[in-house]
């Protein structure tokens, strides 16, 4: 069970994990990049990845929940031999309805040789206990603020002072930090600061600022 915050980066550390079990020639640092296996994940046709989620229906809508149907089509899955390691991805875990969470856990009482599940959840406390108290719970939320700001500076290619604002606005969470770095809420941030500051010394007016900003927002 992966959990941290939003942006703290669990989903991506879910499918490095995923990459290195199923690649023919891993490294101390992860998947080679360059085998079969990685090939196959590249283009996200891998057979032995089966990745969970909420379904999406014919109209794009997305459901609410992860249903029990899904749970038994993952059986054969996990049921099956063969050489290497099958990994599933459930994501976001805590959106499995109780149908759901119940018949998972025969799976988690009994796993199969060489199969990896991974729970990925924002929310992690929204998971039944009888599901918590059968994995192994990793926090992936606490990361040094120094890497952090340097993750930050190169991800999005701002300034020092940018990439601690960013991540102060985003409660820490580097991908969120990053994601916000993009918006155009942000890249008018500034000017937005600028015109109260102009007001507050007396250089603009109000109904000046307020002519100008209804024109800029939506």
């Amino acid at each position: 069970l992966l959990t941290g915050a939003v942006g703290t980066g669990k989903r991506r550390f879910a499918d490095h994990v995923a990459a290195w079990l199923l690649c023919d020639q891993p490294t101390p640092d992860g998947a080679c990049g360059h085998c079969a296996s990685c090939a196959w994940l590249t283009v996200g046709n891998h057979p032995s990845l089966l990745r969970i989620s909420r379904e999406v229906d014919a109209k794009g809508k997305q459901s609410r929940q992860i249903k029990i149907d899904q749970i038994r089509d993952l059986m054969p899955f996990v049921q099956q031999t063969g050489q290497g390691w099958r990994v599933v991805i459930f994501e976001p875990a805590e959106t499995l309805n109780t149908a759901a969470a119940n018949a998972l856990l025969k799976t988690l009482e009994e796993p199969a040789a060489r199969v990896m599940i991974l729970l990925v959840a924002d929310q992690y406390l929204q998971l039944p206990a009888t599901i918590r108290s059968r994995v192994q719970q990793i926090p992936l939320g606490r990361i040094e603020t120094d890497l952090a700001i340097d993750f930050v500076r190169d991800e999005a290619a701002v300034t020092l002072e940018q990439a601690k604002l960013l991540l102060e606005m985003s409660g820490g969470a580097p991908l969120a930090a990053v994601e916000l770095s993009t918006t155009p809420q942000f890249q008018v941030r500034g000017q937005w600061l600028a015109t109260w500051l102009a007001i507050l010394t007396g250089r603009r007016s109000i109904l000046d600022a307020t002519s100008y900003w209804q024109k800029q927002l939506p």
